[in-house]
């Protein structure tokens, strides 16, 4: 299913009576230029945008600086990397994956819609490093050893709709490592080392739909700040070090039980207090009242 093969999804809806109809195209299976995890697709369910060619580089005839260095019109795919675009060039992915990069490639096209620069290593995420990318719609910059993020650093990517930076070395998120990005609708933090987030950190995410912040080191963020995210449908906050505090914990199970229906991994609740044994509460939404931890062996709302 590559970009010459669009006609395969067009051809039963030209009126015009010289080509042949396909009459069985609900039954055709073509395999796809460039996708991750399945193969082979159903044509039914394909669109435009999926049917994609393999190029290294791209220059329109309409463009005037095609033989220099620096050109926005000219669309060159970073070295070691793979690059595929539709028929229309509205998509246009750049596959980095697994190529034990050090740093994000500085030439990445300025119209890149999928960009896949996940496991590498990178430690350290700047604010200049996107600065080439205007279109990006999907970022995956997961499992690649990342142990800071910049204020800024995403703030050119205006139209990111889906961040993956899960399964990373993070520890901290100071505010505005996430700025502009108003249109991002699912952000991937899960498997990290997060201790401290800063309280409106996610409040500039008037889109966000997903978030994930499960399998962290968080203790006492104030789940509370994301009653600022109206579209907020999906949450997992599983497997951190909640404070058994009982003062912190009023707060953060009335947050739980009022969106009981957005926190997935509920099941996966607990609190910790090193004071005590066992150190690890799980916690209870099924009663109403906040006991200290010297009382019972489970923390309730």
């Amino acid at each position: 299913c590559d970009c010459t093969m669009k006609w395969l999804l067009l051809i039963n809806s030209v009126t015009s009576r010289q080509y042949p109809r396909v009459m069985d195209l609900e039954n055709v299976i073509c395999k796809e230029s460039y996708v991750r995890g399945v193969k082979y697709l159903p044509v039914s369910s394909l669109h435009i945008k999926d049917f994609l060619c393999k190029y290294d580089y791209h220059c329109p005839d309409d463009c005037d600086c095609c033989d220099f260095h620096i050109c926005d019109c000219k669309t060159v795919c970073p070295r070691n990397c793979s690059c595929y675009h539709d028929s229309t060039r509205s998509t246009n992915v750049v596959d980095c994956s697994v190529k034990q990069l050090r740093h994000i490639p500085q030439n990445l096209p300025i119209d890149a819609t999928h960009i896949y620069l996940d496991g590498n290593v990178y430690n350290e995420l700047n604010e200049s490093v996107f600065d080439p990318v205007r279109k990006a719609l999907v970022l995956y910059l997961n499992s690649s050893n990342i142990v800071t993020i910049n204020n800024n650093t995403f703030s050119r990517l205006s139209d990111l709709r889906i961040l993956h930076l899960d399964n990373n070395k993070l520890r901290q998120l100071r505010g505005l490592e996430f700025s502009k990005l108003s249109n991002l609708k699912e952000l991937y933090l899960q498997s990290n080392e997060i201790e401290y987030i800063f309280n409106e950190t996610f409040s500039v995410l008037g889109a966000l739909e997903v978030l994930r912040l499960d399998g962290n080191r968080l203790m006492n963020y104030g789940l509370w700040h994301l009653d600022n995210n109206k579209r907020l449908q999906t949450l997992f906050i599983g497997n951190n070090r909640w404070s058994c505090d009982c003062k912190y914990l009023q707060g953060f199970l009335t947050y739980v039980s009022q969106n009981a229906e957005k926190v997935i991994d509920v099941n996966n609740l607990w609190c910790l207090n090193e004071n005590v044994s066992p150190a690890k509460k799980p916690l209870n939404l099924n009663v109403t009242v906040c006991s200290e931890i010297s009382d019972s062996s489970m923390i309730s709302a």
